[in-house]
C-alpha cells in the first residue's frame, strides 16, 4: 500500500482493536468500505495500513487483492478486515468469489462464512 491517507473517513465499522506490538499499547483497527474504489481500507488509529480490492457486479462481490503495510504484518489485519468484509456481504446479501489467495485462504479456516460461497462457473 502506498503511503498517505485515503479519501473518506477513517471513521467506518470498527473491527476491533489491534496490538501494536509493544507492550500493552493497543491501536484501533477501523474498517471502512470505499466503493468509489473498489476497496475496503484498514486504518490503525485512523492510519490506513491495509486494503481489500473486489469488483462488485451483479449480486457478486469477489475480492481481488488483499494487503497490509510491510510493517504491520502478522498481527491480523488482514483477517480482521475480510472478517469485516463478509459481515458485510452477509448484510447486503452478496455473494463472494475469493480472488486472491489471501480469502481462498481465510474462508478454509472460517467455514461460517460458506453459505456466502459463490458456487460454479467464474465470472466473466
Amino acid at each position: 500500500m502506498t503511503s498517505g491517507t485515503e479519501p473518506g473517513s477513517p471513521a467506518g465499522t470498527s473491527a476491533g482493536e489491534q496490538r501494536t506490538g509493544s507492550g500493552d499499547t493497543k491501536a484501533q483497527l477501523t474498517v471502512t468500505d470505499t466503493p468509489e474504489k473498489s476497496r475496503y481500507i484498514a486504518y490503525l488509529d485512523g492510519t490506513p495500513v491495509g486494503l481489500a480490492a473486489y469488483r462488485l457486479a451483479d449480486g457478486v462481490i469477489e475480492y481481488t487483492h488483499t494487503i497490509v503495510d510491510e510493517e504491520f504484518e502478522g498481527r491480523g489485519i488482514a483477517t480482521d478486515m475480510i472478517h469485516q468484509a463478509m459481515a458485510d456481504a452477509r448484510a447486503r446479501n452478496l455473494k463472494v468469489v475469493a480472488g486472491c489467495s489471501f480469502v481462498e485462504h481465510f474462508l478454509a479456516e472460517n467455514p461460517e462464512y460458506s453459505d456466502l460461497v459463490r458456487t460454479g462457473p467464474a465470472a466473466p
